[in-house]
């Protein structure tokens, strides 16, 4: 490995331990709390270096964000299961999975909490992480709705968005609004809420 790109390789390591401690420190401390000299400490890295990558704590929390919504593309993008709803099935439970993350609501309370300082941010990350989760989902659903299995009068989105909500229901928001930290049987409810799905829009 050259020198070159052994200063690229390590400040490219640095800036994701950095990320990394941020997205910790903005979902347990929040925010407005949220030091960046904690977060450089936790990423073992001067204050300066953590400048250096993020010109201040907008613009590291903007890319907190931004890793965020990509954690979301990726579990979203595995390899399709052999059916629809076998594809369906398997989207709707890694949605769960990543909503049930202690992290991700702490996550989500800081985005509430920073709206008055950076409304066009908290926005932009609410409509990009809806779109990402939606369009994951309304790929299984199509095809069942071309099939026939599905049937939405006036379009799926509706039935799009009840069904991130009976998930958004006993994850993310039972965790968020109630700092509920019980261990909970997400597949099981998963599965119910699929059940529920199927049962309101079968053909």
């Amino acid at each position: 490995m050259s020198r070159e790109d052994f200063i690229v390789s390590r400040a490219a390591t640095k800036r994701a331990a950095i990320l990394a401690a941020a997205a910790h420190r903005f979902a347990v401390d929040g925010y407005d709390r949220a030091s960046t000299a904690a977060i450089a400490r936790d990423a073992n890295v001067s204050t300066a270096t953590l400048f250096r990558q993020f010109p201040n704590k907008l613009d590291l929390f903007t890319n907190v964000l931004g890793d965020t919504v990509g954690l979301f593309r990726t579990a979203l993008s595995a390899p399709a299961a052999p059916s629809p709803r076998q594809n369906l099935a398997r989207l709707v439970h890694a949605y769960a999975a990543l909503l049930d993350r202690p992290q991700t609501a702490g996550l989500m309370r800081a985005v509430l909490a920073a709206v008055p300082a950076s409304p066009e941010i908290t926005a932009t990350f609410y409509e990009t992480a809806k779109n990402v989760i939606a369009e994951a989902l309304h790929q299984p659903i199509r095809v069942l709705e071309d099939s026939g299995d599905l049937i939405f009068p006036d379009g799926p989105e509706l039935a799009v968005g009840q069904l991130m909500g009976m998930i958004e229901h006993f994850t993310l928001w039972r965790r968020l609004l109630s700092g509920d930290t019980r261990q909970i049987d997400v597949a099981a409810r998963a599965d119910l809420a699929l059940e529920t799905f199927f049962c309101a829009w079968s053909g």
